[in-house]
């Protein structure tokens, strides 16, 4: 029952959390997605006007064909040369997206057998690539773990206040910053479009709205796709071992109110217990006073029904003699009854 009852909790606060961020984004994106909507009908309604060779057909076919392949048809209608996508450096980017479950949708497979030697593949790598991230996740946890040692001053509050800084700090930077501000070189991004890039990858969400394209890049691409790879791998560790600790820190809260919730019923539950025991006690008096102050020449037949609290007098109980109502009270100190 307990364990249905945090499973309930934990679903309740998920949908709420889903339903949240549902009417946010909407709110967020729905004008400019019509806006958008608005000014493309405008453009391809200028075209048509403007090309009365065209027709709607032709234009609809011609938007099927280019939909297989945005990038090959811009290259086709610039007249530039374009690099075959399954080349060694798109099949590595294939793959890595595949064991990292990045999954852009920049890449995939259109054959039958590529598709099914692609569901083999990331059957047997993704599992590969999971354990080695938690082999990074773990030597960084090493690290973070000796980090923690070192004490600054005599308040354990301060050195853990800069110990976690200086991990945050050096996590953003390595994982965020300095790869953002190699995109917004190399790619032409804003620092906006960098950050969003280098969050949605290592957190695996990958929309494939910002690919890396190295437009403007003037040196190795080769070097530049190995740095790529070497921080997916290691942002990916770092941004699993700081999810894991949030949800740690999370679950450890929750148990802990749970376990002051508890201590606090188990306590109520004790006193209850307590008092309970003692009506019962005085209540086994009351029936051996009673049978005492009885006379053997006139035998009564006396049975404790019930009893309850009477006033402000804590000796005081109603009980039933011969189905007759009476206030019995204890005297202390002696042996009458009233």
């Amino acid at each position: 029952m307990e364990s249905n009852g945090r499973l309930g909790l934990h679903i309740f606060v998920t949908a709420s959390y889903l339903f949240i961020g549902m009417f946010i984004f909407r709110s967020l994106e729905l004008d400019n997605e019509k806006v958008m909507r608005e000014q493309m009908i405008q453009e391809i309604q200028a075209f048509l006007a403007n090309s009365t060779c065209v027709t709607m057909s032709e234009l609809r076919y011609l938007v099927g064909v280019v939909e297989g392949d945005v990038r090959m048809a811009r290259a086709v209608v610039e007249n530039r040369s374009i690099s075959d996508k399954w080349d060694y450096s798109g099949a590595m980017s294939f793959v890595a997206t595949v064991v990292t479950t990045i999954g852009y949708g920049h890449l995939a497979p259109v054959t039958t057998p590529g598709r099914v030697v692609t569901v083999i593949y990331a059957l047997i790598g993704i599992p590969l690539t999971l354990i080695m991230l938690k082999d990074i996740g773990d030597k960084l946890n090493n690290w973070i773990t000796r980090l923690y040692r070192v004490q600054y001053c005599q308040r354990a509050w301060i050195n853990r206040t800069i110990n976690v800084s200086i991990v945050v700090f050096v996590g953003v930077n390595v994982t965020i910053l300095l790869p953002s501000a190699l995109f917004i070189h190399v790619e032409g991004w804003t620092m906006v479009d960098a950050v969003y890039y280098c969050f949605i990858t290592l957190s695996t969400i990958g929309f494939g709205d910002f690919l890396l394209r190295g437009d403007l890049l003037t040196w190795n691409r080769s070097l530049y796709t190995f740095f790529i790879y070497i921080w997916v791998f290691i942002g990916l560790a770092y941004i699993s071992l700081i999810i894991s600790c949030i949800s740690n820190t999370i679950v450890e809260k929750a148990r802990s109110v749970e376990r002051h919730t508890l201590t606090k019923v188990e306590a109520e539950l004790r006193r209850l217990r307590h008092e309970m025991m003692k009506y019962q006690r005085r209540s086994q008096d009351i029936t051996t006073n009673m049978g005492e102050a009885r006379s053997p020449s006139t035998p009564l037949d006396v049975k404790l029904m019930h009893y309850t609290h009477v006033g402000q007098d804590n000796n005081a109980f109603v009980c039933s003699v011969n189905s007759e109502t009476f206030h019995v009270k204890i005297q202390k100190n002696t042996d009458d009854v009233n």
